[in-house]
């Protein structure tokens, strides 16, 4: 039986429709909900000039849901997922594309409720214009279980997008920050909540693999 997705269909476009499907498949509106809300925000294009702003957010969805998650807990990790930069990059009427409201906590609440509210708060490094201290933030990211697999997806979909949009320079600042601050996070998170150890120690040896990937190749740069 011949694929759903007509060929000429472009890698992004094909990821955002297999989420969808899979989205249906599950029953999951609230969750295609914010797919929806998170695809009237996220309508440029990411660093590299080429790739869907809101393919970051998909892909990550997508890796998701191969990991061992309990059906009652899938749903919300995913809302959380698609819209973990909708405040800290929306949050301000100069941030909005025309025609929408800027992106406040209330709404995140009333629409996807209080713990993806509270999940996306802790995820955002800048809230009502402040920027949070680092230390304070990945100390806050640590109240939920939700909150540091999110941060630890979205490193590691960094890590593997980053070849052709940072700079080699910029890439060892992003790496050496990974070792810093998401590494032990990922460590962190798998020793305090064990119910999902598996899910943190696959992401953390992802992370670690594009780590040892990116050393390997801006190694002229990390030895001088």
């Amino acid at each position: 039986m011949g694929s759903i997705v007509p060929a000429h269909i472009g890698g992004p476009q094909k990821r955002l429709i297999a989420l969808r499907y899979w989205l249906t498949g599950k029953g999951f509106h609230l969750a295609l909900d914010a797919l929806h809300f998170a695809s009237l925000y996220h309508t440029g294009m990411r660093k590299d000039g080429v790739t869907p702003e809101l393919d970051h957010q998909v892909s990550i969805a997508l890796y998701a849901r191969t990991l061992p998650i309990a059906d009652g807990d899938i749903e919300k990790l995913i809302i959380v997922i698609l819209l973990h930069d909708v405040r800290e990059d929306y949050s301000s009427p100069d941030q909005v594309p025309p025609g929408l409201m800027p992106v406040s906590e209330e709404i995140i609440a009333q629409r996807f409720g209080a713990d993806v509210s509270r999940d996306i708060e802790l995820l955002s490094k800048v809230t009502h214009g402040v920027k949070k201290d680092g230390a304070m933030y990945f100390a806050q990211i640590r109240e939920t279980w939700r909150a540091c697999l999110v941060k630890l997806l979205d490193r590691l979909h960094n890590l593997s997008t980053m070849q052709g949009a940072f700079s080699p320079q910029k890439q060892v600042e992003y790496v050496g920050e990974a070792r810093r601050d998401i590494l032990p996070l990922a460590r962190y998170a798998r020793r305090a909540f064990s119910r999902y150890e598996p899910a943190f120690e696959n992401v953390k040896l992802g992370i670690g693999l594009q780590i040892a990937l990116l050393d390997k190749l801006n190694e002229p740069l990390s030895v001088g």
